[in-house]
């Protein structure tokens, strides 16, 4: 929805060579630029966050135990490296 108001905004700017509304396009990115990280994602991915962390965490070791990467282990029938 942000893209959308700046790609209108942008194309408006082209379409009518107004400065004013490149003004308001350059305003508006600014503060979204600002805006959405400092404000917004905290509250939106701090939950998510350590979820992520903790899948990443089971994948790795999953991994790194030779399995798939994941909590159901190696694929069965799948070749073994043990020997290699």
């Amino acid at each position: 929805m942000i893209s959308g108001v700046a790609l209108v905004l942008a194309g408006e700017t082209r379409l009518l060579e107004s400065e004013g509304l490149g003004v308001w396009l350059g305003g508006f990115v600014i503060v979204n630029a600002l805006y959405l990280p400092l404000v917004e994602s905290p509250r939106s991915f701090a939950a998510s966050a350590v979820t992520t962390s903790a899948t990443w965490s089971t994948c790795l070791a999953g991994f790194l135990a030779g399995g798939r990467g994941n909590r159901r282990g190696p694929v069965a029938g799948a070749p073994s490296v043990a020997g290699l």
